[in-house]
């Protein structure tokens, strides 16, 4: 909740206690307060806010790790593309190809490190061990594009299983509590 919600729902209850007192629009206030009341009343205040606040945390949180395994699916499709229009050049191309090639297969590594940081620092932190499955579909896939493997099965069932390792992720920092 913020400040300004806070001063609105004050508001909202003083008018409502000033009308109730003057017994305005027919609301009767009754002069004695009994303890076990206002307790149950400010416990269910207190509850209210803090798991209201507490999960609109987590739910920044899981954006964001959201938003950094996709920019690592991103990054793995970057790859892709510039493998396969790799395949595609001419001989005197291929040396320029293979280097974009490198550097995408840069970029998804430093987006799998990036998204593997934010989830050791993060609630999710218990689900940092699913990473040593995708490092190791990220080798794989990695000696595969930048080796001589020239055959587009190879490419395709390590991007496949890289691919499959990360959206599994993603489900799981969703459903993650």
């Amino acid at each position: 909740m913020t400040l300004r919600q806070g001063a609105g729902f004050a508001a909202v209850f003083a008018a409502v206690i000033v009308l109730a007192r003057f017994r305005v629009a027919g609301l009767n206030l009754n002069g004695e307060i009994r303890v076990v009341e206002l307790a149950t009343l400010l416990v269910t205040v207190f509850i209210a806010v803090f798991v209201t606040s507490q999960l609109s945390d987590r739910r920044a949180e899981k954006d964001m790790l959201v938003s950094n395994v996709r920019d690592a699916l991103d990054a793995l499709r970057l790859c892709r593309e510039r493998w396969t229009a790799g395949l595609e050049t001419d001989k005197r191309s291929k040396k320029e190809a293979g280097r974009q090639v490198v550097r995408a297969v840069r970029q998804l590594s430093n987006a799998i490190e990036a998204s593997e940081t934010a989830v050791g620092m993060s609630v999710c932190s218990g689900l940092g061990p699913e990473y040593v499955e995708i490092r190791r579909h990220y080798y794989s896939y990695k000696m595969t594009v930048t080796g001589d493997a020239s055959f587009f099965s190879d490419e395709e069932r390590c991007y496949r299983a890289l691919h499959a390792s990360l959206q599994r992720l993603l489900f799981h920092i969703n459903r993650h509590r």
